[in-house]
């Protein structure tokens, strides 16, 4: 019972198509979809619903079905551009598992409803199959949080180029134009107006120049191309020079002499968890001074930073608060790594980051708990 963009409608038709003993019934609204499941014993019937991603407002087919008919297992569907605010969205409202592309929705939809619909609904309890759905369940969980990782690190890249190309040359071409303007305030004879257009002509050059850093700044804070063009050791380094410039902090940076090649992924991840480190220290440290190792062989990467500020009790990292480390932890878990904290009042705060150069091909069952090395 669903109502998708026609594609995954012929996906799901196939997954379904080989199963024995099962009757698909389509709905092309949420209303019909209500509607059936209203009727007088229908809801006994249905051993899942399937729904596509989306919607807005009180209408969203997920969160409906579900406030009507929470123990039916509902699964929703959405095509391969799904935004990750969708997914997330789809989960708060109460979706059992998300499947992206018809690809994904013909090879393991009907096994997934099977599984489902034999373990009633996919609810754990003491025997082994609950235990084995919860993992199942954590492991598409993690395959998909890396996805849509990796789709807003290529959306945030492309992105940056676009501005930087599109945006870029239209500056460089106003910037041109003025310097042309101001080449020809020789021929105007009156002295005054020559001076008025001049300061106005320098004025409208101040503020192209600004709006190029502008430009320039949010590409980086996009996506840095140095990280691109240089590695993830040259990135650090010029992580640690914006921090040292905004926060007015003295950094003590001790990077490898030769740094071994690392996955893109596992750059990106450790990248992006350095900057989140930044920012904390930056916001909640109170610190006088930092200090950052980057150290890499042909295993692994191991980052560590250091702060001399307030520190905090790491029992409040169990708090709501903490909710930026869980974010760490989770990013380097997707790539096979681990982060580490250790802080007391008064003694400041480290942090180690550790992740394979190569991350394993599957990194779902990863335990972040453990000590980096």
């Amino acid at each position: 019972m669903f109502h998708p963009e026609s594609p995954l409608r012929t996906a799901v038709r196939r997954a379904i198509a080989d199963r024995r003993g099962w009757e698909l019934v389509e709905a092309d609204s949420v209303e019909a979809v209500l509607q059936r499941l209203t009727q007088e014993g229908e809801a006994g019937r249905f051993g899942a619903v399937v729904l596509p991603l989306g919607g807005e407002g009180e209408l969203r087919p997920v969160q409906v079905v579900r406030l009507g008919f929470g123990r039916l297992p509902v699964l929703a569907i959405g095509g391969e551009t799904a935004t990750a605010g969708e997914v997330v969205q789809a989960f708060r409202d109460g979706a059992t598992d998300i499947f992206l592309g018809a690809r994904e929705v013909e090879a393991t939809l009907g096994e997934r409803l099977e599984t489902l619909v034999r373990g009633g609904g996919g609810e754990v309890g003491s025997g082994g199959a609950g235990v084995s759905e919860l993992r199942a369940a954590h492991r598409r969980a993690r395959a998909l949080a890396r996805q849509l990782v990796h789709l807003r690190e290529e959306e945030r890249r492309r992105i940056a180029r676009e501005i930087h190309d599109e945006l870029g040359q239209a500056l460089s071409g106003l910037k041109m134009d003025v310097a042309w303007l101001e080449r020809r305030l020789a021929g105007v004879r009156d002295p005054g107006l020559a001076a008025t257009l001049r300061e106005r002509l320098g004025e409208m050059a101040r503020a192209i120049d600004a709006t190029v850093q502008t430009t320039r700044r949010l590409c980086t804070e996009l996506r840095p191309g140095v990280l691109d063009d240089l590695g993830l050791a040259a990135a650090i380094q010029w992580q640690v020079r914006e921090f040292e410039r905004r926060s007015n902090l003295a950094v003590k940076l001790e990077l490898p002499g030769k740094m071994p090649a690392v996955h893109e992924a596992t750059a990106t991840a450790v990248f992006r968890v350095f900057q989140e480190i930044l920012t904390n220290v930056a916001r909640h440290a109170q610190a006088s001074g930092v200090s950052v190792r980057l150290a890499a062989d042909g295993t692994g990467v191991a980052l560590e930073v250091r702060d001399d500020g307030v520190g905090f009790r790491e029992d409040r990292l169990q708090e709501n608060e903490a909710l930026g480390l869980l974010g760490m932890r989770e990013r380097m878990a997707l790539v096979g790594g681990r982060v580490v904290v250790q802080s007391a009042p008064g003694e400041g705060t480290t942090v180690r980051v550790w992740a394979p150069a190569e991350p394993p091909e599957d990194a779902m069952e990863t335990w972040v708990g453990e000590d980096a090395p």
